[in-house]
Formats: C-alpha cells, sequence, structure tokens
C-alpha cells in the first residue's frame, strides 16, 4: 500500500514539473526523457557475506526510464523507475555450508535479488562544457524487493532514498546513483535481511 501511494505521488510530482517546464519556454534542456542501463554495485551490510542477516549480494545490472523537467533556472524535477538485479554470492554460500555441514561440491542455485524502485527527484543542474550539464538529484520514493529462491523467497516494499550525480547533453546521461531502503528487516529467522542498498553506475540515452 505504502508503495502504491509513493507511486502515484512521485508520477504527479513527474508531471507538475513538466506543466512547469512548459509554462516558461525560455528555459534549455526543458524536459528530457531517456532510458538506461546500469551496471549494479551492493553497499553496506546488503553486501555482507558473513553474520545470521547476510545477504550475499554481488555486481548486477538494472534498467529503467527517467523524466525530468527544468522547473527554474538550474532547477529540475521528475522521476525514474528501474528494475534492479543484484547477483548472489554463491561461491561463499557454497563454501560456508561446506564448512557447516562438512557436505562436499553441494549444488548452489541461489537466484537472484529483484528491486523495483520508483523515486521522484529533485535537482540542481548547471552548464559544464558546451551543451554539457552537471547535475546533482536527491531521490525520495519506494522499494519492492524479492529475495531470492534459496532464501524462501518473499517480497516486500520499504520507503527508499538516495541522491545521482552527472553529466548530460542533447543524447546521452552518464552519472553515479545510490539509493537505500529504510524500515525493519524483512524477517528475524532466515538469512537474506537487509534491505538493499546500491551504487548505480548509469548510462542513459536521452529520447527527447
Amino acid at each position: 500500500m505504502r508503495f502504491t501511494v509513493l507511486t502515484v505521488f512521485i508520477l504527479l510530482m513527474g508531471f507538475s514539473g513538466d506543466s512547469f517546464g512548459q509554462a516558461d519556454s525560455s528555459l534549455q534542456h526543458r524536459r528530457n526523457f531517456s532510458i538506461f542501463g546500469d551496471a549494479v554495485f551492493p553497499v553496506g551490510p546488503f553486501a555482507s557475506t558473513s553474520g545470521r542477516n547476510a545477504s550475499y549480494a554481488t555486481l548486477g545490472y538494472g534498467f529503467g526510464v527517467c523524466l525530468t523537467s527544468d522547473v527554474a533556472p538550474h532547477v529540475e524535477v521528475g522521476f525514474d523507475a528501474a528494475f534492479t538485479s543484484p547477483g548472489i554470492d554463491e561461491h561463499t554460500i557454497q563454501e560456508q555450508i561446506e564448512a557447516a555441514t562438512g557436505i562436499k561440491d553441494a549444488t548452489i542455485n541461489a537466484g537472484r535479488w529483484k528491486l523495483i524502485s520508483v523515486f521522484g527527484n529533485l535537482g540542481l543542474n548547471t552548464e559544464f562544457l558546451g551543451n554539457v550539464r552537471l547535475y546533482v538529484r536527491g531521490k525520495l520514493g519506494g522499494v519492492y524487493t524479492i529475495t531470492p529462491s534459496i532464501s524462501q523467497q518473499r517480497s516486500h516494499s520499504n520507503i527508499g532514498a538516495g541522491m545521482g550525480v552527472g553529466f548530460r547533453d542533447n543524447r546521452f546521461d552518464v552519472g553515479l546513483h545510490f539509493f537505500t531502503a529504510f524500515g525493519d528487516d524483512f524477517t528475524s529467522n532466515v538469512n537474506f535481511t537487509q534491505p538493499p542498498s546500491v551504487i548505480q553506475l548509469r548510462f542513459g540515452i536521452i529520447l527527447s
């Protein structure tokens, strides 16, 4: 329910920003719609590989869409929605199973993390070089998480927040983004309980 309410609010922010941008036709780079791909790097407890609540998250991938609108000189609002899928450190899990049980050559099929995030963005941008602009954005929204299949697969929704910094011109958007989810651990009696935190190395293609 929280995730649905946040999603509606973020979409309204995006459309409102578009309306403000249309009201002032003098703004350069007034609106940008892009698709992007991410290299995903789990960080913090989400990347831990030891302890009862280890999440074993490793390098992954992601993709999504982003809409931004300039509402004043150097000020932008918008939203982005992404699917993110960190991997699982199956090698470490296998080693720990072998150490605990003595079973050698155990076959591990851990699955992957699956994250769906929707964020409203508020940012600043400035001219950097020619048509290239530097931007900094704050993010607030929701993260819907599906845990790996090895963990008695379950889903959970959390409030999330993050930030991003990058460069964009009329065709491309390259940046470094981060988000983390807040809230209680998903469950208290199995592994894979840490809400996700990831860094995203992003490459986007601006379509309009």
